[in-house]
This record gives structure tokens, C-alpha cells and sequence, in this order.
């Protein structure tokens, strides 16, 4: 398998598996398991930086992750969903020597990331 081939493999076993039924994830070992979910987020943290739209491509929803082993929650490898007040924090980091500037948006330690353009 080439790296595009396990990369796309490690984003959509997972989804694909938990919403038909344990049976076909109990083919595999928890270490089996746990290393696609581990590969599968390490992708998902690059996309989310890269391309924040296709994160919900590839995102579990909440019926599809109680399917899967706690081990999974346990090792933080699935996302959770999240509700989130506080102050955002609207931060501009400017290369003067490139001519460039990126803008980063957080909410306490959260970084916000958009799926379409920033508000600014």
C-alpha cells in the first residue's frame, strides 16, 4: 500500500467499520485498531491545519464512536463534541520579512479554525 493508500485507509476504516456493526473491528487486534485510530488523528490534526472542511468528511458522529472500544476515548484518539464559552482571542503573527501575516483565532486553548473563509 502507498502512504495515500493507507493514509485514506486509516481515515475511513474507522467510519466505515463502527457503522456497520463490531463484528469486522473484532476481526482485528486492540493493537491493530489502535494504530489506525492513531494514524487516523495525526491526519486529521495535519488537515485540520491544511483543510478544516474535509474534517467533516472523515469525523465520527457521536452513535458511530460509542461503537468503538473506550480504549479509544481513554487514549484521546477519537474527537469529542464540545461546547465552548469564552473569550476569543484574535491573534495576528506578521513575517515583515516575507510580507506575510497569519491569523489565528483561540478560544482558551482552543484553536478556532474555519471551514470557509476568516472573518477578517
Amino acid at each position: 500500500m502507498t502512504q495515500t493508500n493507507v493514509s485514506q485507509f486509516s481515515l475511513n476504516y474507522l467510519k466505515s467499520e463502527s457503522s456497520k456493526n463490531l463484528f469486522s473491528l473484532n476481526a482485528l487486534s486492540e493493537e491493530e485498531l489502535v494504530s489506525i485510530a492513531l494514524e487516523r488523528k495525526a491526519i486529521l490534526l495535519e488537515l485540520v491545519e491544511s483543510d478544516p472542511k474535509s474534517i467533516l468528511e472523515y469525523s465520527l458522529a457521536k452513535d458511530e464512536r460509542s461503537k468503538l472500544p473506550t480504549a479509544f476515548f481513554d487514549l484521546g484518539l477519537l474527537e469529542k463534541d464540545l461546547q465552548i464559552e469564552g473569550k476569543i482571542n484574535y491573534i495576528i503573527i506578521d513575517d515583515f520579512k516575507n510580507n506575510t501575516a497569519e491569523h489565528l483565532f483561540k478560544i482558551d486553548k482552543y484553536n478556532i479554525h474555519f471551514t470557509d473563509k476568516k472573518p477578517i
